[in-house]
């Protein structure tokens, strides 16, 4: 360990040069630096270079070589810094002073001077690990178990590199219709390196089935719908799922609406111009799919009414109708699909519904006669 002993002057008669001698046990204490006190400037002293020098011996000379001045200053003259060698015994180290001092008429100070000691003792160790060399990403460090209170060093082990552990994807970007998008780039949180390039990925496409379902189910004589549309040369967003859906009041099923917009951009849904509660529907990914809730539609009137799924890029729109008995979504047109063709099939129908009936009355007439027959041979 180390030890600094400080030289200090507690009543100073008025001296003009000093020589201050220091003794010390050199079996058990190294010299290792001496600093300069308050009571003499560095300027004023000359300390002895040579360390190991035993007594160490400094000279203290107080204002110039022309204008000599009595100092009358107290307080610290030099600290001494030991180092206790590894062999030293557990005992006390006494640290002496002689003094030669004049003051400016040239007459010889007296001075007393208390020994000082250092105390050499088992230190009962208090350890710790300390980082001596720290680890990077891509390097090991070391750390070393030491004494808090002798700082004496007992073994070393190593900090395994962090290997970029923690890592962070940078410059991602969402795909479009209109452009492809990025998985970004993977980076160091640590240390900022660049681990491992992104992909580009694939522009979004348009869900074309859906579309042509939905056209093929409308009828020749149906309007198509005012607020559908592709996207126009301005990019807004279009329905590409859903278009002219039908609800029944009495269906718990939802009905689900989608729009070309990227997720991203989605800000809200619409029915009639009014903002429909979040709780009302759930919004998902692909590109941007809104499912109506089913107890939200039964609150509707019943009638035509219009969605709009409201993104950055602009609205899309579409209308859907809520009827008391439909239980299925669907395009509007499809609801007429069973309904005669012409009134011709309707009075066919209704004449072979005519003929079944008059044919089981006949049979039902057939069988009463037989029974009457039989009950009179009876």
């Amino acid at each position: 360990g180390t030890v600094s002993v400080s030289v200090n002057m507690a009543e100073n008669p008025g001296i003009s040069e000093m020589k201050l001698r220091l003794h010390y046990d050199s079996s058990a204490l190294t010299l290792e630096a001496v600093s300069t006190g308050t009571v003499f400037e560095s300027k004023e002293l000359t300390p002895s270079q040579n360390l190991s020098k035993n007594p160490y011996v400094i000279v203290c000379s107080s204002g110039d070589m022309i204008n000599k001045l009595n100092n009358l200053k107290t307080g610290n003259i030099i600290t001494m810094n030991f180092k206790v060698k590894e062999n030293a015994d557990y005992k006390s180290y006494a640290v002496t002073a002689d003094i030669d001092a004049i003051n400016i008429e040239g007459k010889k100070c007296s001075f007393t001077a208390d020994n000082g000691s250092v105390n050499v003792v088992k230190c009962i160790h208090s350890k710790e690990w300390r980082v001596t060399t720290a680890a990077t990403c891509e390097k090991d460090g070391t750390e070393t178990l030491t004494c808090t209170k002798c700082s004496e060093a007992f073994e070393t082990r190593t900090i395994s590199a962090y290997k970029h552990k923690n890592t962070e994807v940078r410059n991602a970007k969402a795909a479009t219709k209109n452009a492809e998008g990025y998985t970004g780039d993977t980076y160091c949180k640590d240390c900022g390196k660049l681990i491992s390039k992104g992909k580009a990925t694939e522009k979004l496409k348009s869900d074309v089935s859906s579309d042509k379902s939905s056209s093929s189910s409308v009828s020749a004589s149906s309007k198509p719908d005012k607020t559908e549309s592709t996207k126009s040369e301005d990019n807004k967003p279009s329905i590409i799922t859903g278009k002219n859906s039908v609800f029944g009041k009495n269906s718990k099923k939802p009905l689900t609406f989608a729009s070309d917009a990227d997720f991203s951009e989605f800000i809200r849904v619409e029915i009639d111009g009014k903002t429909v509660e979040e709780t009302n529907y759930t919004a998902e990914s692909g590109s941007t799919v809104i499912t109506l809730s089913a107890d939200f539609l039964s609150t509707l009137t019943k009638g035509e009414h219009t969605i709009s799924i409201v993104s950055k890029s602009g609205t899309a729109a579409t209308e859907f109708t809520v009827e008391e008995t439909a239980d299925t979504q669907s395009d509007k047109s499809l609801s007429t699909a069973d309904a005669p063709a012409s009134k011709e099939e309707a009075k066919s129908s209704k004449a072979s519904v005519i003929i079944i009936t008059a044919a089981l009355i006949l049979a039902a007439g057939a069988v009463g006669a037989l029974y009457f027959f039989k009950q009179r041979r009876g």
